[in-house]
């Protein structure tokens, strides 16, 4: 039974019950559950290619961390009141390493090094 404050605040909000009705599925009468999409325009990434100097670890793969990386090294260096990243990272390298597990510690200190060499982090 439907109350008259109920109808006020249904009727207020722009709904009515009957939108609160189950249709059943593949009915004509309801409407679509999701929106139609229209496509947006589609841009593709541009390709970048790197310094033949940067450093690679024994897989060939580069040791250079992308700007996003370098502010999640940000993120928790400020998180942890940590002013001195390239210190903290040498002296604590079992630590760092279980952000990026294969790689030794000396490739731990050229990544995070990499976020000052291209100037990601000051």
């Amino acid at each position: 039974m439907i109350n008259k404050d109920d109808k006020d605040d249904a009727t207020h909000y722009g709904w009515n019950r009957a939108d609160e009705e189950l249709k059943s599925i593949g009915s004509m009468h309801s409407a679509p559950l999701i929106p139609a999409l229209t496509p947006t325009p589609y841009e593709p990434l541009q390709a970048t290619t790197l310094p033949t100097n940067i450093p690679k670890d024994h897989k060939g793969r580069p040791l250079i961390l992308s700007p996003q990386h370098c502010a999640q090294v940000k993120k928790y260096a400020d998180m942890y009141n940590v002013s001195d990243v390239l210190s903290w990272v040498k002296q604590n390298c079992h630590f760092a390493q279980m952000f990026v597990p294969e790689a030794t510690c000396e490739e731990v200190n050229i990544l995070v090094a990499s976020c000052y060499t291209n100037h990601y982090l000051q």
